[in-house]
């Protein structure tokens, strides 16, 4: 199984926070695994419309970015 991992980006010119919907959930052969962002909320926030939830991954959280990259099921990141 492939982890892809992405997180909510600020729009420079809005200000608006943005979360990209990266490709995998358009891939049945794919799944989405893992989610990091610098907020537990706005990781939360990019999988609140998902069926199945990863696992989230932020800085405010016990999860932070040097555990994901320590999870051994995780193969390949998305970053946008």
């Amino acid at each position: 199984m492939v982890r892809f991992s992405y997180d909510i980006r600020e729009n420079p010119c809005t200000g608006e926070l943005t979360a990209p919907k990266p490709a995998v959930l358009e891939t049945p052969q794919l799944s989405l695994k893992a989610v990091y962002s610098r907020s537990l909320k706005s990781a939360k926030d990019v999988t609140e419309d998902l069926k199945e939830k990863p696992t989230l991954y932020s800085e405010d959280s016990d999860k932070g970015y040097d555990d994901l990259l320590k999870d051994t099921n995780i193969h390949a990141v998305i970053i946008a």
